[in-house]
């Protein structure tokens, strides 16, 4: 792997690589549990929406109740 360094291309140690390419599968990973996460909540917040209108609740009430 290389790097600009002073306008220069040069080699980046082994060690720094190493680390580099640890942090970058860390945020990678990182992404894609907040992605899980977000599709979760939206997943949940969908069934929770169709057990209320089973329950009766018109759209107008819900909205008022979940603040959208």
């Amino acid at each position: 792997m290389k790097q600009y360094l002073n306008g220069e291309l040069v080699d980046i140690p082994k060690e720094e690589e190493t680390t580099i390419k640890k942090q970058i599968k860390l945020d990678v990973a990182e992404k894609e549990k907040r992605l899980k996460e977000k599709e979760t909540k939206a997943t949940n917040k969908a069934l929770a929406i169709g057990k209320l209108k089973v329950l009766g609740l018109s759209d107008a009430e819900i909205t008022a109740m979940i603040g959208e």
